[in-house]
C-alpha cells in the first residue's frame, strides 16, 4: 500500500507514522490489500486524532493482553471502521483495537471514514463482532446429532447475519467485502464439515475403510493443501497462518480420502482454538511415510501452552469439560481419533514447549 494512503506526523523534524513502529511495513498481504489498498475502498486510511474517535458501546471485558502486544509491536495492522458524528467519529468495527490503542497512549489511530445509516453502521458491527468457532454447550451425554444440528444452527445464523451487510457492500464494494465473504465461506465451510464428521463418527469404529472403486489415488500434499485452502477464509478473519510441510511423494492409495479428509479437518477444529488468543499465530501440517503401509499426519502449533488437565483429556467425549472451542473442538478431536482407527491407526496429543502437537497415525489398506 502506498505510504499515500497514512497522513504522516512530523514529530521533531522527522516524518513518522503515527501507531507504527518506525521500522514497520504496512503488511502486505491479499486480505489487507483488497480492503485497504484496493481503488474500490472509495476511502483513503486516514491517522485520526485518538481523542476525536469513540465508541457508542461499553468496553469490552474479553482479554485484551495479546492484542495489546500486537498493537505494541506491529501497530494496528487493520484500520478501524468510523463515521462521522458531528465534529467527532464513532467506531463501527474496531472497539477492541482503539481500547487497545488507548491503553498503549496512542497519540493517533488508522481510520477509514464512511458515512453510513444506523442500520447499516449496526450490520458491520455484528461482522466486526462474529467469529468463527463459537462454542456450543450440549446438555449431558456423548455427542448426537441433535447437538451436531445445533452448532451447525449457529453456523447457519451467522450466514444470515453476514447477508444482512449485502445492502453495504452494494452500495460500496470495498466496505468489508472481503471481510463479510469470508465469514460467509467460514461458516459455510464449517457447517458442511460438522456433517461430515458426524457422519464418520456414526460409523463403527472398526469399520473396514474400504478403497472406493472412484477414488482416483492422489498426492496428499493436494489434499493437505484442499484442507488448508477450505480453512483460509477463517484463517484470514483469525490472523492464523495455516501452512504444510510434507517432503515425500506420498499418494492416497490404500486410504479413504473421504474419511481422511474429514480426519485432518477435525484436527484444525480442535487446535485452532488453543491458538486464538496468540500473536500471529502459525499451524504446520506434517505428512510422513512410517513403515512400509503407515502414514503419520501431525498438526503442530508453537504459540500457545497448553493446559495439562487437556493433553490427559483431549480425546475425551465428555461435553462438560472446559475445552478450548467447545463443542466443535471435542468432536474434531473425536473425528481425528475416529479416523485413525478405522485406518488401524491411533491418535495422540502432547504439550510442547509453548505449543501441542496432535497427530493421526493411519495404515494403508490393499
Amino acid at each position: 500500500m502506498s505510504d499515500r494512503s497514512l497522513e504522516d506526523v512530523e514529530v521533531d523534524g522527522v516524518h513518522e507514522r503515527e501507531g507504527l513502529p518506525a521500522s514497520y511495513r504496512m503488511r502486505a498481504d491479499r486480505h489487507y490489500v483488497d480492503q485497504l489498498a484496493a481503488p474500490a475502498a472509495g476511502q483513503p486510511v486516514r491517522m485520526l486524532p485518538i481523542g476525536q474517535v469513540e465508541v457508542d458501546a461499553p468496553r469490552s471485558h474479553a482479554d485484551l493482553r495479546p492484542l495489546i502486544e500486537s498493537v505494541r509491536v506491529h501497530g494496528i495492522v487493520q484500520p478501524l471502521l468510523v463515521r462521522r458524528r458531528e465534529s467527532r467519529f464513532v467506531v463501527v468495527a474496531g472497539r477492541k483495537r482503539l481500547l487497545a490503542a488507548q491503553m498503549l497512549r496512542l497519540q493517533s489511530v488508522p481510520c477509514m471514514v464512511h458515512e453510513l445509516n444506523d442500520s447499516e453502521a449496526a450490520a458491520l458491527a455484528v461482522a466486526d463482532n462474529l467469529s468463527v468457532g463459537q462454542p456450543v454447550r450440549a446438555e449431558t451425554g456423548a455427542p448426537d446429532f441433535a447437538a451436531v444440528r445445533r452448532l451447525i444452527a449457529t453456523h447457519v445464523a451467522t450466514i444470515r447475519s453476514c447477508a444482512d451487510i449485502g445492502s453495504v457492500v452494494i452500495r460500496d464494494a470495498g466496505l468489508l467485502n472481503r471481510s463479510a465473504h469470508d465469514l460467509l465461506e467460514a461458516h459455510a465451510w464449517r457447517a458442511a464439515q460438522l456433517l461430515a464428521a458426524a457422519d464418520v463418527l456414526s460409523a463403527s469404529p472398526t469399520s473396514s475403510v474400504g478403497h472406493a472403486s472412484s477414488q482416483t489415488d492422489r498426492a496428499l500434499a493436494t489434499i493437505v493443501d484442499e484442507v488448508i485452502d477450505g480453512f483460509a477464509p477463517e484463517a484470514r478473519l483469525s490472523g492464523i497462518v495455516l501452512r504444510s510441510d510434507i517432503r515425500e511423494a506420498l499418494s492416497s492409495s490404500g486410504l479413504n480420502q473421504r474419511q481422511l479428509v474429514t480426519g485432518l479437518i477435525g484436527a484444525l477444529m480442535a487446535t485452532l482454538p488453543l491458538v486464538e488468543h496468540a500473536v500471529r499465530p502459525s499451524l504446520v501440517i506434517k505428512a510422513s511415510g512410517t513403515g512400509s503401509a503407515g502414514v503419520l499426519f501431525e498438526v503442530i502449533q508453537a504459540d500457545a501452552p497448553v493446559d495439562p488437565r487437556l493433553v490427559k483429556q483431549f480425546f475425551l467425549d465428555d461435553v462438560s469439560l472446559d475445552r478450548p472451542g467447545g463443542y466443535a473442538a471435542m468432536l474434531g478431536a473425536l473425528v481425528v481419533k475416529a479416523v485413525a482407527a478405522q485406518h488401524s491407526g491411533e491418535a495422540t496429543f502432547e504439550a510442547l514447549d509453548y505449543g501441542s502437537r496432535l497427530t493421526m497415525q493411519v495404515t494403508r489398506r490393499s
